[in-house]
């Protein structure tokens, strides 16, 4: 028999039922990305060099999307401030890689949440 079909499905539903309530539920998906963030800024206190709580936040709210470069600049003064030459370190690229992807998918999320809520077709 093949279990692994089963077993995925039922790991997909039960994230998307615990992240979402299947699409029903916006606070949900909005409670799950402040959980998500805030844990990144803990991620990257452990990881620097200096631990400047201002700097952390803006790497964390920098890292926020996955796409765009308006938070570039806000990004790399961060870098110069929490890590020696202002090099980031490949963990910190990799946190915010999983953070970006984390967050795109939660905003998904939401997305439908809103979507289901008013029916919009």
């Amino acid at each position: 028999m093949n279990w692994r079909k089963p077993f995925a499905a039922t790991v997909w539903m039960f994230l998307y039922s615990t992240l979402s309530d299947c699409g029903r539920s916006t606070l949900r998906p909005i409670f799950w990305i402040v959980v998500a963030n805030v844990g990144a800024f803990f991620i990257y206190a452990q990881l620097a060099d200096n631990k400047v709580t201002e700097a952390l936040w803006n790497l964390t709210f920098a890292n926020l999307l996955p796409f765009g470069t308006l938070a570039k600049p806000l990004a790399e003064h961060a870098a110069t401030e929490l890590f020696h030459g202002g090099v980031l370190p490949p963990s910190v690229g990799l946190t915010a890689i999983f953070q970006g992807i984390v967050n795109a998918v939660l905003v998904f999320l939401l997305a439908l949440a809103l979507r289901n809520h008013f029916k919009v077709k």
